[in-house]
């Protein structure tokens, strides 16, 4: 059975997930949970998920801090600086609902002193600190999923090394999933501290396949009309009833047509669980 789901979907501030420069803090329950109603919305590969099996595939894979050791815990630490100002951790970018990379003209070498920036060219992936910090390669197979959850990840896309970057609720490599082989045609790492979720093909499909016998499971009994007494105070304790009817509902109305059910919600439903107001 999945985890029980909150009485109340919980709510957090996308700003919130961030490396503290100081120490190593775990993420709270209610930002795992968020994260959780985040991925069967927004990743096509968790659509229709029960969020608590996804909560538990969190956890079992736990949240990563990378942090190259050029900025290491207790420094402060400038992202981007400008003439007048500098931008701190955690970076101030909303998230999106699709893969689309933000593009940028050069990428910058994280500056601990606040003076100025260096920049690099495709070629500088071969001094990346140390090959934790390279997340995929070009043309090398991989069967991990990356959600970043704060700070930045570099990438060059592409035969060109077109400079791209993904930053707070972006992600890596879903396709790492779903296929049976998937190469990326970019590479990735980080260069500045960043927090992210790594998530292997094997985990995936173990949870992948719990959630089909449940799905099916809790289907079979609303098509009958019969309730098990189980089931019943698991829905009724946990409000799961009446959403599973909702999505059974929706999918025989509309051929279980994924990408139709996606794009009927407008772009802020996406992040429902979620306050981008940083109160």
């Amino acid at each position: 059975m999945p985890f029980p789901e909150p009485a109340q979907v919980p709510r957090a501030n996308f700003y919130s997930y961030y490396v503290h420069n100081t120490e190593n803090i775990p993420l709270t329950e209610a930002q795992v949970w968020s994260v959780a109603y985040y991925l069967t919305r927004a990743v096509n590969a968790f659509f229709l998920w029960h969020p608590g099996y996804v909560k538990m595939l969190l956890d079992e894979c736990g949240d990563q801090q990378l942090i190259p050791p050029q900025v290491g815990f207790g420094d402060e630490v400038a992202v981007e600086n400008t003439g007048s100002s500098s931008q701190r951790y955690p970076p101030l970018n909303s998230p999106t609902k699709s893969e689309n990379f933000d593009t940028v003209p050069t990428v910058p070498i994280i500056s601990t002193s606040g003076e100025g920036q260096e920049f690099f060219s495709p070629t500088f992936l071969s001094v990346v600190p140390d090959e934790c910090f390279v997340l995929y390669r070009d043309g090398v197979q991989t069967t991990v999923f990356t959600l970043v959850l704060g700070g930045t990840v570099q990438a060059f896309v592409g035969s060109s090394k077109f400079p791209l970057r993904r930053r707070s609720f972006q992600w890596f490599a879903e396709e790492a999933l779903t296929l049976e082989n998937y190469v990326p045609d970019f590479d990735a790492f980080v260069l500045s501290p960043t927090r992210v979720y790594l998530i292997p093909k094997d985990v995936y499909a173990r949870y992948l396949r719990y959630n089909e016998i449940y799905t099916h499971t809790y289907d079979k009994i609303v098509m009958m009309g019969k309730k098990t007494t189980g089931m019943t105070q698991h829905a009724s304790s946990h409000a799961l009833s009446t959403q599973r009817e909702e999505v059974f509902q929706k999918r025989q109305a509309k051929g279980d047509d994924r990408e139709g059910l996606l794009k009927t919600q407008k772009e802020s439903g996406l992040y429902g669980t979620f306050d981008e107001s940083g109160k």
